[in-house]
């Protein structure tokens, strides 16, 4: 709880690698699973908190696989944003794409403990907007790569 006593702009900002995502249409809730580089542990987002704070609406980018829904790339969806919002400052997430992250609440369900949770907003690492930050962006670039050498030869 100590995060939440200080003012937002204050707390501390979590750096962490998001493992895999579950966007399913289904019953089940839509989230990001994050590991952080400190402490070590894998967090939870939840689609629904970025939904809110973001003010648009989160899902697949193309094919998920299995049953809950897992894949490698979610982005708002067209038609989602908030007039106020500006669609440019909006991120898409990635497998394997380094973020940050911050407390912004912990939700307390009274007499339902186990539904209890904490929320966080999830962010894109800026430190990292110029590099190759995930295994799809190094395969996209061998690509590139291999189209270039086709194309000089």
């Amino acid at each position: 709880y100590n995060d939440l006593q200080l003012r937002p702009f204050e707390r501390r900002l979590y750096n962490g690698i998001i493992m895999g995502m579950d966007f399913s249409e289904g019953k089940r809730s839509s989230r990001c699973y994050v590991k952080l580089d400190d402490p070590h542990i894998e967090v939870k987002i939840f689609g629904e908190d970025l939904n809110y704070h973001y003010m648009c609406r989160y899902g697949a980018v193309g094919d998920t696989f299995g049953h809950k829904g897992s894949t490698v790339e979610i982005a708002p969806r067209p038609g989602s944003f908030s007039e106020i919002m500006d669609d440019s400052e909006i991120p898409s997430f990635r497998a394997g794409q380094r973020v940050c992250m911050q407390v912004s609440d912990y939700a307390e369900f009274h007499g339902q403990r186990s539904r209890s949770r904490w929320i966080f907003i999830m962010t894109t690492d800026k430190s990292e907007s110029r590099v190759r930050n995930s295994i799809v962006d190094r395969d996209d670039a061998e690509i590139e790569n291999d189209t270039e050498e086709q194309a000089d030869q």
